[in-house]
């Protein structure tokens, strides 16, 4: 029972949208790379458990308990809550303090505290919707390149090659209609991030046309059939798909209202096949030459 999967916030949505179309300002670029590196690992650890059908399973929650918190991935079953947050550094690294120090000198401060921190309020969380269960907290470091000096030991830190354990325990576990019941609780209490800073880059810079998944070219599509579009690299997709994706790429980009004729540079479909999407998946705003369209979310 996999009750919430991660999704990503409007922020971290425009980026990944916009990266690689144009050059981005530091901040954005870093807080994307940490986003994705993040990303990355908590996605490799739900490929392990995303058939546990058995066990209720939340990914990415933030709980509001005087205070936010984040939580990676929740597990509910046998009156336990398991709470497993995932980092996905790499490279030798050293323990000093609660600190964990990377070779070029960058400190990730306060993993454990921060750890504890997030264990008391979903303790506290728990106990005001009156379930008598306990929680489990862990963090997995799921990067087989990882490495840790000067380490003396801590049941609450899991490295990458006791992930199969962890993961065959999770698989013993079913969950219960009790167990469903706090978990749709904990789901209902979700509260989403939010990100004042949305920087929209200039559409005329920016380089245009569709994304191909396969080689993760722009633009490189043409018209196979009539029903088909293909990239250079061989990857197909069906040509509603790309018109779709186009539109909604052309008005998130623009922030705002759009020109067919700025469609059609973008996805190189002919105009009397452009018409026909504008007008069911578009408001249309004036007319002839003038006319600006709006896609409908």
């Amino acid at each position: 029972m996999l009750l919430k999967r991660h999704q990503r916030s409007f922020y971290y949505h425009y980026l990944c949208k916009v990266n690689g179309r144009i050059v981005l300002e530091d901040i954005d670029y870093q807080n994307l790379k940490n986003y994705l590196r993040g990303f990355d690992g908590e996605y490799a650890f739900f490929e392990c458990i995303k058939d546990f059908d058995d066990l209720v399973r939340i990914w990415d929650l933030t709980l509001d308990v005087f205070g936010t918190a984040q939580y990676d991935f929740l597990f509910v079953a046998n009156e336990t809550v398991i709470h497993i947050d995932i980092k996905n550094y790499s490279g030798l690294y050293r323990f000093d303090n609660g600190n964990f120090i990377s070779q070029k000198g960058y400190v990730h401060q306060g993993l454990l505290s921060q750890l504890d921190r997030a264990h008391r309020k979903l303790e506290q969380f728990i106990a005001h919707h009156k379930f008598d269960y306990k929680v489990s907290s862990r963090i997995l470091f799921v990067n087989p390149e990882f490495k840790l000096q000067g380490y003396n030991g801590n049941e609450q830190i899991v490295f990458f090659n006791q992930m199969k354990d962890v993961v065959s325990y999770l698989k013993s576990l079913v969950s219960n209609e009790a167990d469903l019941k706090l978990g749709l609780i904990l789901v209902d209490n979700h509260v989403e991030k939010e990100y004042n800073r949305v920087f929209y880059y200039k559409y005329e810079l920016m380089e245009k046309g569709v994304r191909c998944v396969q080689c993760d070219m722009f633009g490189m599509f043409f018209e196979k059939s009539q029903r088909t579009m293909q990239c250079i690299c061989g990857h197909e997709v069906k040509k509603k798909e790309y018109i779709i994706e186009a539109i909604e790429d052309v008005s998130l980009f623009k922030n705002g209202s759009f020109t067919r004729k700025e469609v059609e540079r973008y996805t190189g479909v002919n105009a009397t096949t452009l018409k026909r999407y504008l007008r069911k998946y578009c408001e249309k705003v004036g007319s002839y030459k003038d006319a600006h369209y709006r896609y409908k979310k």
